[in-house]
């Protein structure tokens, strides 16, 4: 599983914490027997983790929070902020962290050096009719984005 699909371990803790019902098809597991990382386990892990333990057997992995996918989280966001109509907007944008590089001599470009773009994900509440940007999340993957307002809307008390 690519760990760019779902929250990270430390997000899915604090989600957690926040009281996010733990419903997903993956989580963050852990190796008992190994010094592994955590890494992300499905169903069938948890399964075979279920079956030592009703075996009476010692369980393979410690079961951590869940790692949320981005349609998993689609579906716990909110449509609407306030009872005024928002959208909630996901787009992928780009910036730049230094402007770029322009010489210019006798009112002409003389060197041209384009800087690095960042693309990331945006995910924002804006109102319906005028676009105003109510609150918004970015980072480097969908998942966190989305991971990111959860926890935002969840601290703050809107949902």
């Amino acid at each position: 599983m690519n760990k760019n699909l779902v929250t990270s371990l430390e997000l899915s803790r604090t989600l957690e914490k926040l009281g996010v019902k733990q419903e997903s098809e993956f989580y963050w597991i852990k190796n008992f027997h190994t010094n592994d990382p955590w890494k992300i386990g499905d169903k069938v892990d948890i399964g075979n983790n279920n079956d030592a333990i009703s075996k009476g057997l010692e369980p393979w992995y410690t079961i951590g929070a869940s790692a949320f996918l981005s349609g998993e989280l689609g579906e716990m966001l909110p449509v609407s902020l306030t009872e005024k109509y928002h959208e909630l907007n996901i787009t992928r944008g780009g910036y730049q962290n230094e402007p770029d590089e322009v010489e210019i001599k006798e009112g002409k470009i003389t060197n041209y050096k384009e800087k690095e773009m960042i693309f990331d994900w945006v995910i924002k509440y804006i109102e319906a009719y005028t676009d105003k940007t109510i609150h918004f999340k970015r980072a480097d993957t969908l998942a966190e984005s989305m991971g990111e307002m959860l926890k935002y809307l969840k601290e703050n008390n809107l949902i």
